[in-house]
């Protein structure tokens, strides 16, 4: 019973460091504005900013202008997302 409870408190001990040490990652925001017209714009980012633009953030842009019906934006973003660096899994390709 000692071991049984021992190995349980170790596998989460475990598992909470690593949970803990990927928590610390750089969070993607999305951010909305009003552009001339009263057209929005979207800028995706991470938490510094300067960081360019990965082919899942083109996906995530593309997607949101789909959803406002903003068709040749989308259309747009998603050809930037085929060729922009990080790549797509075929999941997300499809």
């Amino acid at each position: 019973m000692a071991k049984t409870f021992g190995f349980i408190a170790c596998t989460t001990l475990v598992v909470a460091s690593v949970w803990v040490a990927n928590s610390s990652s750089p969070v993607k925001t999305i951010e909305a504005g009003s552009g001339p017209g009263g057209q929005g714009q979207f800028q995706v980012g991470g938490s510094n900013g300067n960081r360019p633009m990965n082919a899942i953030d083109y996906l995530e842009l593309g997607k949101r202008h789909y959803s406002l019906g903003r068709t040749a934006e989308a259309i747009r973003a998603f050809e930037d997302a085929q060729s922009a660096p990080g790549g797509l899994t075929m999941y997300q390709r499809n």
